[in-house]
């Protein structure tokens, strides 16, 4: 394709839209941390990711692992 007295092509572009969905499907958990105590908490792998919200510097364990929440994102409950 060109113009009336244009010697290059025109390039012919196609617009793509791109769009963003956040499908969001979460059940929170509310608690108290309590320094140097132990709570049992059940989390269900099947359901997808969860996310446990404390204060900086506690400790959560969950699947037999320490975490130092300096690592963790904190989200409030």
């Amino acid at each position: 394709m060109t113009f009336a007295g244009e010697s290059e092509p025109v390039k012919t572009y196609k617009i793509y839209e791109v769009t963003e969905k956040q499908i969001e499907n979460e059940q929170k958990l509310g608690g108290e941390v309590i320094p140097n105590g132990i709570e049992a908490i059940s989390f269900d792998p099947t359901k997808g990711t969860n996310e446990l919200a404390v204060k900086k510097g506690d400790e959560v364990k969950k699947d037999s692992f320490f975490l130092n929440i300096m690592t963790l994102l904190l989200n409030k409950v």
